[in-house]
C-alpha cells in the first residue's frame, strides 16, 4: 500500500489525473445525464456533470485524483515507484468504480 507521500506523488501525476478525468467524464455522460429526476439530488448532479463535460468551470484535476486515491483498493494498488506517467498498477475499472463512489462529494451533493 502506498504511503501518504506516494499517494500525493501519484495524485500530482498528469497521466493519472488524465485517467481520473476521463473516467469522470464518461460517468457524467453515460450515467448522470441519463439517470432522470427519480435520483436523489439529480438536479445538482446533472449540473455538475454538465460542467465537467463542458469544462465551464475549472475542475481541480488534483482534487479528483485525490478523491480517487482515497479509495482503499486503489490506495493498496498504487505504486509511486513506477512514476512518472505509469500508473498501470491501478486498473481503469477500479478508477471507474471509485468515481461512482465519490461523485456526489465532487458534485457538492450532501446525501
Amino acid at each position: 500500500m502506498a504511503d501518504l507521500q506516494d499517494l500525493g506523488t501519484i495524485a500530482s501525476d498528469e497521466a493519472f489525473q488524465n485517467r481520473c478525468m476521463m473516467a469522470l467524464e464518461q460517468y457524467c455522460a453515460n450515467t448522470v445525464t441519463t439517470e432522470g429526476d427519480q435520483i436523489v439530488d439529480h438536479t445538482q448532479r446533472e449540473a455538475y456533470a454538465l460542467e465537467v463535460m463542458n469544462q465551464q468551470n475549472q475542475i481541480s484535476r488534483l482534487a479528483v485524483a485525490e478523491a480517487i486515491l482515497a479509495n482503499l483498493t486503489i490506495a493498496a494498488e498504487a505504486n509511486a515507484s513506477t512514476l512518472p506517467g505509469d500508473t498501470a498498477s491501478i486498473p481503469d475499472g477500479d478508477i471507474e468504480f471509485a468515481i461512482t463512489q465519490v461523485f456526489n462529494d465532487l458534485a457538492g451533493v450532501s446525501t
